[in-house]
C-alpha cells in the first residue's frame, strides 16, 4: 500500500498519451542539425532519424570505448534501437541516408586494400607452387637431401602471408552462426541495420527448426567473451564481442515478439530502445 504522506508523484494513468517531444539537444550541434534536416527532408518523425543516427554512431564507435559506471564496473557503448513504423513511412529513405557514411568507408577501405590483397594472393600462389615442387622432390630423395628440402619447405611456408579481410561494419541480414564468423573477422564487432523484420524471424529459429538461437546476440549486447566449438564449423573465439542493432520493423512484428516467451524470458526485448510511431493516412477522392 502506498503511504499517502510520501513524496511520490501520482502514477501516470495508462490511458495518457501526452508524451514529451523528442529533445533537441541529444547530439552535438552538427549531428543534431543533420538529424533535424533529415527528418524535415524525408518528412518523417524526428524519432526515426534520431534513433537511426544513434545506431550508426554506435556501429562506428563500438568496441573502441567503454562507459565506466564504477571503479570496477564497465559497460560497452553499443546500442540496440527499434523504431516501429507502418509500411509507406519512408523508413528506407532514412536508413539509406544514415548508412551512406558506413558504405563509403567500407568502399574506401576496399579500394585501399585491393591492390595489397591481389599482390599477397599472387605471392602466396608462387610460394605454394614452389612448395609443391619441393615436396615432390623430397618424396623420392635420400636422407641428406630430404632434410635440406624439408628445411626449405618450412622456410617457404613461413613466408606465406595471411590474406586480410575487407573490413565490414554492418549487415542487413545474417544468421546467428554466420554473425559470429563475420564478427570474429571484423575486430569482434558488427552492426545489423535493417528496415525489414527478417532478423526477428531468424532469431525465432527460421533456420534452426524453430528453436531460437539468441546466444551470440545477447553476448554481443553485453560485450561478453564468445567461445563456439562445433564439429562442422571452424571455432569462433572472441574476447569482447560487441553488436549494434538498428531495426525499423512494422508494428505488427512487435506484437508477435512479445508473445515469444523465450524473447521475454532471456531479456532480448528489454535491451532495445523502442519507439513506436503511428501515422494516419488520409485518402482524398476527387470526383468530376
Amino acid at each position: 500500500m502506498i503511504n499517502p504522506s510520501s513524496d511520490w508523484e501520482a502514477p501516470i494513468p495508462l490511458g495518457a498519451f501526452n508524451l514529451p517531444k523528442w529533445p533537441d539537444n541529444v547530439f552535438s550541434k552538427e549531428i543534431q542539425h543533420y538529424v533535424n534536416e533529415l527528418a524535415k527532408s524525408t518528412e518523417t518523425s524526428i524519432e526515426l532519424a534520431a534513433l537511426s543516427v544513434l545506431a550508426v554512431i554506435s556501429a562506428a564507435a563500438q568496441g573502441k570505448y567503454q562507459i565506466q559506471i564504477k571503479s570496477d564496473y564497465f559497460e560497452p557503448i553499443n546500442l540496440w534501437t527499434c523504431v516501429a513504423l507502418p509500411s509507406g513511412s519512408r523508413k528506407s529513405a532514412v536508413l539509406n541516408a544514415v548508412t551512406k557514411p558506413l558504405i563509403l568507408w567500407e568502399r574506401q577501405k576496399k579500394e585501399e586494400l585491393a591492390p595489397q590483397i591481389a599482390t599477397m594472393i599472387s605471392e602466396n600462389k608462387t610460394l605454394e607452387v614452389r612448395i609443391k615442387e619441393m615436396r615432390r622432390k623430397a618424396a623420392s630423395s635420400k636422407e641428406e637431401e630430404f632434410e635440406m628440402l624439408n628445411y626449405e619447405i618450412s622456410k617457404l611456408e613461413s613466408e606465406i602471408k595471411e590474406i586480410p579481410n575487407i573490413p565490414q561494419i554492418w549487415t542487413a541480414d545474417v544468421t546467428p552462426e554466420n554473425l559470429g564468423v563475420i564478427m570474429a573477422e571484423n575486430s569482434e564487432k558488427m552492426a545489423v541495420i535493417s528496415d525489414e523484420a527478417g532478423i526477428f524471424d531468424i532469431l525465432a529459429g527460421r533456420y534452426s527448426s524453430g528453436i531460437p538461437n539468441l546466444d551470440i546476440f545477447l553476448q554481443g549486447h553485453a560485450g561478453s567473451p564468445v567461445r563456439v566449438n562445433r564439429g562442422n564449423r571452424p571455432p569462433v573465439f572472441m574476447e569482447r564481442a560487441t553488436l549494434t542493432l538498428g531495426l525499423v520493423p512494422q508494428p505488427d512484428v512487435l506484437k508477435g515478439l512479445k508473445k515469444n516467451p523465450i524473447f521475454r524470458g532471456r531479456g532480448l526485448l528489454a535491451r532495445f530502445l523502442f519507439a513506436i510511431l503511428v501515422f494516419f493516412a488520409i485518402s482524398i477522392s476527387c470526383f468530376s
